[in-house]
């Protein structure tokens, strides 16, 4: 009975299965991969750099190599926190369509794709004239004013024009200083003295029919002008400085052309990086 037994092919067929079974799962170099989180160098390395959200492992290398024990351990024991969140999540199937975690990992993707060195870029002048010719109008620069002024309401006794045009009537006005000028005039919503404001600013500030006589006036550090109405009331005006809107040369504004080029350089690397990935994969369309 028991030779015919141990005769039979089925009773072979589940032996030898499980013999495999077993050498697999205890003998094979991944037998229980999944439930091993391994503690190295470069796991760490990638960690820190993941969590700084800044890429560069020389960087990352020399400064683990600075840490104490007490802040190793703790870098060890965050990077074992995450790593046994991380693989419990995938066993339960939180990965799939899961929007947020599938915007995160197009994130660190995109960060190990910036992988562009400012300073190895050598800037062709050229390249970097074409570009500012071609970008010009983000370099716009709005009319600017620099001035103090004197400001007086309309009250119920006398208008405002009457009020201005009396104070400035005496001599001894017409040549106060900008900070003398802080001691007469009525208190003002916004301030006294404005330095390098655009016209737009002063157009929010002061109305659309002041900005428009405020530029008509000529630049003169030493005579007050006006007086010139605004939504306010009526102001008497010491234009220091004025520049009229314009777009800079490339000379005055080189550094600021040269950053943006570098950066203009960096996103057409990164774009390549991603339309060559995108050649490794068939895009099938089926609207």
């Amino acid at each position: 009975m028991l030779q015919r037994i141990l005769k039979e092919p089925l009773l072979h067929f589940l032996f030898v299965g499980f013999l495999l079974f077993v050498y697999f799962r205890y003998y094979s170099p991944n037998s229980g991969a999944e439930d091993t989180i391994i503690v190295h160098k470069e796991n760490l390395l990638n960690f820190m750099q993941f969590q700084s959200k800044a890429f560069n492992k020389a960087v990352f290398s020399e400064k683990l190599a600075q840490f104490s024990e007490k802040e190793k351990a703790q870098l060890i024991n965050n990077y074992i926190k995450d790593e046994a969140l991380y693989r419990e999540a995938l066993k339960l199937g939180l990965d799939q369509n899961d929007f947020v975690i599938k915007r995160r990992i197009i994130q660190k993707m995109e960060f190990l794709l910036d992988d562009f060195e400012d300073s190895t870029v050598s800037i062709n002048v050229d390249s970097l004239q074409s570009f500012y010719a071609k970008n010009k109008h983000r370099y716009f620069q709005d009319a600017q004013f620099t001035f103090s002024h004197i400001f007086f309401k309309d009250d119920k006794i006398a208008s405002a024009i009457d009020r201005a045009t009396a104070f400035m009537a005496k001599p001894a006005h017409q040549k106060i200083s900008a900070s003398e000028s802080l001691q007469h005039g009525d208190r003002f919503l916004y301030h006294r003295n404005y330095s390098e404001k655009t016209l737009n600013f002063l157009e929010n500030q002061f109305g659309k029919e002041f900005g428009a006589l405020l530029t008509n006036l000529s630049t003169d550090k030493s005579k007050w002008q006006g007086p010139i109405r605004s939504m306010h009331g009526q102001h008497w005006i010491l234009l220091r400085d004025k520049s009229a809107a314009q777009i800079p040369s490339l000379e005055s504004i080189y550094s600021t052309v040269k950053t943006d080029y570098i950066g203009h350089l960096k996103k057409q690397h990164k774009q390549g990086q991603i339309d060559q990935l995108i050649k490794d994969y068939s895009v099938k369309i089926d609207l």
